[in-house]
């Protein structure tokens, strides 16, 4: 479900007049933006309600309170903490609630919820119930597959799939590069993250520009697993302590693991099998975005994909 802020200011001055603020709405975001108040001894109070619509230019949702100079100074506190408090329990029941799945996919039926960036060699479909890649190197390529859900997540979520690395003696049966990329943009086209698609085609030195979350897991032939922060200007930094070769955060062939990813605010988490493998804390997260599965030169089935509305801070 889409959301958008309703945001309206209560001001009181010297003089007793009450004006109205503007509203701003942003598709999917929590905004808040104040366009009067331009006293700077103006006192702002801000809730947020979901969107409806206006009428005769009053917003349904917002609480507008007039008071009289006499005893807007005594009654103002009694009256605001309320007045928010039933403005948020309405904006929480009428939004996701926690615990929602907002998406699910068992891969019972096609992939037309589903966008596939992939070079020319490699073949992905559904077989069998399950999500399966089958990657390889071409002629003029290194190979390269991303697969990213259609639809566009703000957080705070929980995005949860199954994943088996195949080795049953195939020609990709490689099993390295359990990848994946979330809350992911493109600064270029921040509403259309398929406008690239053709560009990367599973390239992926193309997805440098993006904005995302990266884990490469059990990468480079199996030897390293690490996170990444893309920032969006072609960088990929990897800080210390993200870069982990111990054997135990490897991949198994043929084990279904279960993998986990956390995007609440600035903390970003990524699980596997219930145990917790990178926690970080990004002061400037990436609150909103798509999914993608990411792998190279390999052979990977997913299932049972969820993507869970988690509780608001």
């Amino acid at each position: 479900m889409s959301f958008s802020a309703i945001l309206p200011c209560i001001e009181y001055r010297s003089l007793p007049r009450y004006r109205k603020t503007r509203a701003v709405a942003h598709r999917k975001e929590w905004s808040v933006f104040c366009l009067t108040c331009p006293e700077p001894t103006a006192k702002r109070f801000f809730h947020v309600a979901p969107q409806l619509s206006p009428v005769s230019g009053v917003y349904f949702g917002a609480i507008n309170i007039r008071l009289t100079p006499t005893v807007r100074h005594l009654l103002l506190p009694t009256l605001l903490l309320p007045a928010l408090a039933v403005t948020a329990s309405l904006a929480r029941a009428a939004g996701d609630q926690p615990g929602e799945v907002l998406a699910r996919e068992d891969f019972d039926g096609d992939l037309s919820r589903w966008v596939v960036e992939q070079t020319p060699s490699g073949k992905t479909a559904v077989i069998d119930g399950r999500l399966d890649i089958d990657d390889a190197p071409g002629p003029n390529d290194k190979g390269g597959c991303t697969v990213w859900f259609k639809e566009k997540f703000s957080g705070p979520i929980m995005i949860e799939y199954d994943a088996v690395m195949v080795d049953e003696g195939g020609p990709n049966d490689r099993y390295s590069d359990l990848n994946c990329f979330w809350m992911a943009t493109d600064p270029k086209n921040p509403e259309d993250l398929f406008a690239g698609s053709a560009e990367r085609a599973g390239n992926f030195k193309k997805y440098d520009p993006l904005r995302l979350y990266y884990v490469g897991y059990g990468a480079n032939g199996n030897v390293t697993t690490r996170f990444r922060r893309y920032p969006g200007d072609g960088s990929r930094p990897l800080e210390e302590g993200d870069d982990l070769s111990d054997a135990k955060f490897m991949n198994v062939p043929n084990k279904t693991v279960k993998i986990r990813l956390i995007a609440d605010g600035e903390k970003i988490q990524f699980y596997r099998d219930g145990e917790l493998i990178f926690d970080k804390k990004d002061p400037q997260p990436f609150r909103e975005g798509w999914f993608g599965f990411r792998t190279v030169r390999n052979h990977v089935r997913f299932d049972n994909f969820r993507v869970t509305r988690l509780p608001l801070p």
